[in-house]
C-alpha cells in the first residue's frame, strides 16, 4: 500500500501514464497523484484492468482528467476504484471514454469532486455506439459539468446501474444527475438519484430521443431545476416504466 506522486521524468511524453496494451493493474489500496503534472493520470488504448486503487489530481486540457480510455471492442473493469479530484476542460472531468463496441463495468467505486469545466460529464462521460455499460455498488458525488453533472451517455448505448448513489452533481444546462440521450436502455435499480441541480431543467435524470428508461427500487428525491420544470426526471421521445418500490419525490 501506498502513496505515489507522477515526476515528469517517469511520465510519458505528454505526461500521463500511457497504456497501449491489456493490463491489470492490482493497487492493494495505493493513490496515484498526478498534482502539477498538468495531465490526466492514465490514457487507456486497449483492454484493461483496475483494481483497489485512487485516481486523483488529474488536470487536463482535453478530455478525461483521471482516465481517458479509447479503444474499439475493448473492456475497462474498474473495481473498488477511486476517481477523485480530477479537472478536464473537455468531456468527462473523472473518466472519459470513446470507440465502438466497447465494455464498462464498474463495481465498488468512487466519483467525486471531479469537474469538466468546459464540457459534458463532470464525473463520468461515455460516447459513441454500440457499448454496454455497468455500474453497481457506485457512488457518484459532487461533480460539475455543462450538462450531465453526475454522468453523460449517448448514443446507441446500454446503461445499467446497480444499488448507485447520484448525489450533489450539477450541470450548468440539464441532467444535473444523468444527462443520457439517444440509448438503447437506462436502468436503474436499488439506486438513489438525491440533491443534483441542473442550471435549466432535469435536476435529477435527463433522457432524451432513447428507448426506455426503468426504476425499479430507486428514488429520486430533492433534485432541483433552476429555470424549468422537471426537477427529477425530464424523459422526452422515451418510455418510462417505473417499478415497485420507486419514489419520485420532492423534487422542483
Amino acid at each position: 500500500i501506498g502513496y505515489y506522486h507522477i515526476p515528469l521524468y517517469m511520465a510519458a511524453a505528454q505526461g500521463d501514464l500511457d497504456i497501449l496494451y491489456p493490463i491489470v493493474i492490482n493497487g492493494n489500496g495505493a493513490t496515484i497523484d498526478a498534482t502539477g503534472l498538468g495531465d490526466r493520470v492514465f490514457d487507456i488504448r486497449d483492454s484493461a484492468v483496475l483494481n483497489h486503487l485512487t485516481i486523483q489530481k488529474g488536470n487536463v486540457s482535453g478530455y478525461g482528467g483521471g482516465i481517458y480510455f479509447y479503444g474499439n471492442s475493448k473492456t475497462l473493469n474498474l473495481t473498488n476504484v477511486s476517481i477523485i479530484d480530477n479537472t478536464s476542460s473537455g468531456n468527462g472531468g473523472g473518466l472519459s471514454m470513446s470507440g465502438t463496441y466497447y465494455n464498462a463495468n464498474i463495481s465498488g467505486c468512487e466519483f467525486s469532486r471531479n469537474e469538466s469545466t468546459a464540457g459534458w460529464g463532470g464525473g463520468v462521460y461515455f460516447t459513441y455506439s454500440g457499448v454496454s455499460l455497468q455500474f453497481s455498488d457506485t457512488i457518484i458525488s459532487n461533480n460539475p459539468a455543462g450538462r450531465g453533472g453526475g454522468l453523460y451517455v449517448d448514443q446507441s448505448s446500454t446503461l445499467n446501474m446497480s444499488s448507485v448513489r447520484l448525489e450533489s452533481n450539477e450541470s450548468d444546462e440539464f441532467g444535473g444527475g444523468i444527462n443520457a440521450y439517444g440509448l438503447s436502455s437506462l436502468t436503474l435499480a436499488n439506486s438513489l438519484v438525491r440533491d443534483n441541480h441542473a442550471g435549466t431543467f432535469a435536476g435529477g435524470i435527463y433522457y432524451y430521443s432513447g428507448t426506455t428508461l426503468t426504476l425499479t427500487d430507486t428514488l429520486v428525491l430533492s433534485n432541483i431545476a433552476s429555470t424549468q420544470s422537471s426537477g427529477g426526471i425530464e424523459a422526452d421521445n422515451v418510455n418510462v416504466v417505473i417499478q415497485s418500490g420507486s419514489l419520485i419525490d420532492g423534487n422542483s
